[in-house]
């Protein structure tokens, strides 16, 4: 057995496109949560408008994007604790989209740490990109594009207003929290003199209704997002948020975009919590305000136990996060507010509920809700994902540069610790058990899966599958296990009406009317060939001469499918 084995070549090559592009710990301050507190920012009120008639704004100088739709900003933790750095969460091994908003995207340019990075713009001028996951390692921090005007004259970087920089992160081993809009100026109060900006107070139109309920809303999560809880930091003038009694209500509805792109709520609740007195905790946010933590999590009943437990959550859906309560007695408190530094370039938002089926939202304005919890996600080396055990039983192994590994090498976002915490989709046959070797982690990131058959009898027999973990994550490759002659052909991946299944020579596609046209581009971002497909929907594109790896297929109505030979 080959100890010695390195994971994945494929990846290692995504490594050393990003590192280019990576920042060292001195660079950026991230590796150290801040206990500094926010500063508070006075700020003024900005005037309502209805999201029906909102448009994707840009900055003033006519060059803005958005972060990729599901990515969400590191936040501050109850204790009011976080980083001074604005950092970008994001799911390893996931091709994100940065949307170019600006106002004539095609005459920009994209570049990473003054690295062009053109091969990766879509026809639309958007940035498609690609980023690794440091596995066990979690001091990798990369840099955010930047998007310039092709005179020059104008450019924009998300986080640059950030003094003590900013960058992109796939953070493993702990769950972190997370906000939907990066920290920003935040502020729970218009003045020293006036009410809540969003609260107990809150006057929301011209008769003096009180605020009753406050909406966030955000794009489906980039990758399975597992959640612990919910928190909004919230400001008490009489320092009693929730008095005895009281209750607020968290409901987490399925969201749908209108013709303007703004996310509304729908009636499909996913999930509903509620806090009380006992789930107001000391927040300490701002160096001159008492702030609390208004903490909600999924509390089920336990059987076992006979009592309420806290149960982690999934949020795989276009999520909007619905808190109400406020218009009630023994209430008393303001939401932080936080305001996007950069102007009104948001693809999370804030809206209000007023007349039925409307919602106004306020400019640039945000609240600062935080969600604690991590991006899951599984990675299977696929040069040793096929492994073969003897027809008299015993260890499966796969061939790797004329030796043989005794294991299929799985690579996590986070710390998969116990056997329990590794599924298989299909469920792995009786003549086949299976061992978890978790020595490689921390060296190496990856984690071995050894596997056991019992005597064939001569049968030719063999399962394929992906590896599963919790909130539903599967991985993209899948790992064959077999006995006797196996000839067969991996599904890769179905992309919505695209299907490419790969064997060692060729990748196959299956395709709807319209799809007429398909690159294939290397890890590299380089075009290496260009086919146009026949209308009867099936072509298979000749691969014997592609070298092993990563491989992107890039298609006329913009999707793009990774594949590995």
């Amino acid at each position: 057995m080959n100890k010695n084995f390195l994971f994945s070549t494929a990846l290692m090559a995504i490594a050393t496109v990003a590192s280019a592009q990576s920042l060292s710990q001195a660079d950026v301050q991230v590796t150290t949560p801040s206990t500094e507190k926010v500063s508070v920012l006075k700020v003024k009120a900005t005037t309502p408008i209805a999201t029906s008639k909102q448009e994707a704004s840009t900055r003033a100088n006519g060059v803005s994007y958005l972060n990729p739709d599901g990515t969400y900003w590191l936040g501050i933790n109850i204790e009011g604790a976080g980083y001074k750095a604005d950092l970008l969460h994001v799911p390893a091994w996931q091709i994100l989209t940065f949307k170019n908003t600006s106002d004539e995207p095609l005459k920009t340019k994209w570049s990473i740490n003054g690295n062009d990075v053109s091969q990766n713009v879509t026809s639309e001028g958007n940035l498609e990109y690609y980023y690794i996951n440091p596995a066990a390692k979690t001091d990798a921090a990369f840099y955010l594009p930047t998007l310039k005007s092709n005179s020059g004259n104008h450019s924009f970087t998300l986080g640059e207003s950030n003094t003590t920089g900013s960058a992109v992160k796939t953070f493993g081993n702990a769950e972190t929290t997370l906000c939907t809009t990066a920290k920003g100026g935040m502020t729970p109060i218009w003045s020293d003199t006036k009410g809540y900006i969003f609260g107990s107070d809150t006057e929301i139109n011209e008769t003096g209704e009180i605020i009753e309920s406050i909406v966030v809303s955000s794009p489906q999560p980039a990758a399975s997002l597992c959640v612990s809880n919910i928190l909004y930091h919230v400001y008490s003038k009489s320092n009693t948020p929730l008095s005895s009694g009281a209750k607020m209500t968290l409901k987490i509805v399925e969201a749908k975009a209108n013709d303007k792109g703004v996310y509304l709520p729908t009636d499909n609740v996913l999930y509903e919590m509620t806090a009380e007195e006992k789930d107001v905790l000391d927040g300490g946010l701002f160096s001159d305000l008492t702030t609390y933590a208004l903490v909600f999590s999924n509390k089920v009943y336990d059987p076992a136990t006979e009592s309420m437990i806290e149960e982690p959550l999934t949020l795989d859906k276009p999520f909007s996060l619905v808190l109400s309560g406020f218009n009630q007695k023994g209430v008393d408190m303001g939401l932080i507010a936080t305001q996007f530094p950069e102007g009104e370039v948001l693809n999370s938002h804030m809206t209000i509920p007023s007349e039925e089926g409307m919602f106004y939202s306020y400019g640039s304005f945000n609240v600062a809700v935080m969600i604690t919890g991590y991006f899951n996600g599984i990675q299977v080396d696929d040069r040793i994902n096929v492994l073969k055990a003897p027809d008299e039983g015993g260890i499966a192994t796969a061939t790797y540069e004329g030796g043989e590994i005794e294991y299929a090498a799985v690579t996590t976002s986070q710390n998969w610790i116990e056997e329990y915490d590794f599924g298989f989709e299909p469920e792995l046959p009786s003549w086949i058990s299976w061992e978890l070797d978790n020595s490689y982690r921390e060296e190496d990131g990856y984690y071995a899966l050894t596997f056991t058959c019992e005597p064939s009898e001569g049968q030719d027999r063999n399962w394929t599958g992906h590896i599963t973990g919790f909130g539903g994550v599967k991985s993209d490759n899948t790992i064959t296990i077999y006995q006797g002659k196996y000839t067969g052909i991996n599904d890769a991946v179905t992309n919505n009406n695209i299907k490419v299944s790969t064997n060692e020579d060729s990748f196959i596609l299956s395709y709807m009317e319209g799809i007429n046209n398909v690159n294939i581009v290397n890890i590299a971002g380089q075009t290496i060939a260009t086919y146009e497909l026949p209308a009867s929907g099936q072509f298979t594109i000749p691969a014997a001469n592609l070298s092993k790896g990563i491989y992107l297929l890039k298609f006329n109505n913009n999707q793009t499918i990774k594949v590995v030979k």
